[in-house]
């Protein structure tokens, strides 16, 4: 016999009434570590979206993609971010460092030396030690940097993840309802439904003066250290307006009363999904309303969305989440 999660999935049209939060408890009492912020309120989510997730996937990159519901990062199921800690940043710059001297610097070097020869009339037999020193370094250059690159490019980046050390940080379950944070070894640090997070916007200036933004999801009732960074779906440095759009996303996404929002990374899984399916046939979406379309096209639609969602608000009616005060 099957043993089931049981189902808490996240829908705004009945939920349980939350606890009013304690003075001090929860986000709250994060604000001074946090700087200047703000709550994000839950609401009605209606359909706006990030345009710097919108436009981040073009549909010839669609094509290209393979259904792994449980790997991917973004499904109908859930979405996740990952990351590797300073280990993976190490590795990468140092790989990208290969690269460039693989495909650049050693090349250079070559030619640079020939033409000293060739100018100077320096004998060649003087060039071939540093010919040699120069051909082996890009040879074991390669060896480091090109494996990685083409196992991402022929879709083996589960071994890439492996290999750097990739892990998750947090994961948005629609199906479940739940909000999962993890540690720095890939366990999880705890897991609450969702309607027991705040959203909290935070800002703080850069040495250049400009506000670096970052939106996170942390649970009102326990003060847990780690919280869910759901501003790095977008980074740090978008207009203002972006972040409550990427909020009213992240609700869309969880809320089961809702189709998945209509991006072009959830196109691939629409069918997947039932609320999505119903939806589609009562307003009578196509399946590849995104993938039939030409870059070109693409980009045209994304700025005319734009164009309606700046003069619109980024979310709809307020939702009064908590039971009313005995």
């Amino acid at each position: 016999m099957t043993t089931q999660t049981p189902n808490r999935a996240y829908r705004s049209s009945s939920f349980i009434p939350q606890r009013p939060p304690e003075q001090n408890q929860g986000w709250q009492s994060l604000m001074t570590k946090l700087g200047t912020a703000k709550q994000l309120t839950f609401s009605l989510a209606n359909d706006h979206r990030p345009i710097s997730l919108l436009g981040r996937v073009k549909p010839s990159l669609l094509a290209q993609e393979d259904l792994d519901i449980e790997n991917d990062v973004i499904s109908h199921k859930h979405m996740a971010i990952k990351g590797g800690g300073i280990k993976r940043r190490l590795i990468i710059v140092f790989a990208s460092l290969c690269k460039v001297g693989t495909l650049y610097a050693a090349p250079l070097a070559i030619v640079l030396g020939f033409s000293i020869c060739f100018f100077a009339d320096v004998p060649l037999e003087k060039f071939y030690p540093s010919l040699t020193v120069v051909i082996t370094l890009a040879v074991i250059a390669s060896l480091f940097w090109l494996p990685l690159e083409l196992m991402v490019k022929y879709g083996q980046s589960a071994w890439v993840d492996r290999l750097l050390s990739v892990q998750k940080e947090f994961e948005l379950s629609r199906e479940t309802g739940m909000v999962t944070v993890f540690d720095n070894k890939n366990r999880v640090a705890y897991a609450h439904p969702f309607i027991e997070f705040d959203c909290v916007l935070s800002s703080s200036p850069t040495p250049q003066g400009f506000l670096r933004y970052q939106l996170q999801l942390i649970h009102r009732y326990n003060k847990y250290s780690r919280t869910a960074v759901i501003g790095n779906f977008i980074g740090d440095n978008e207009p203002v307006d972006e972040y409550g759009r990427l909020w009213n996303y992240i609700q869309a996404f969880m809320d089961n009363d809702k189709p998945l929002p209509d991006l072009p990374v959830f196109e691939l899984y629409r069918h997947l999904d039932t609320t999505s399916v119903a939806y589609d046939e009562k307003v009578g979406r196509k399946p590849d309303y995104w993938r039939s379309m030409s870059d070109e096209a693409f980009e045209t639609t994304v700025d005319d969305i734009q164009k309606k969602q700046n003069n619109k608000a980024y979310t709809g009616m307020k939702l009064n989440i908590f039971a009313p005060n005995k």
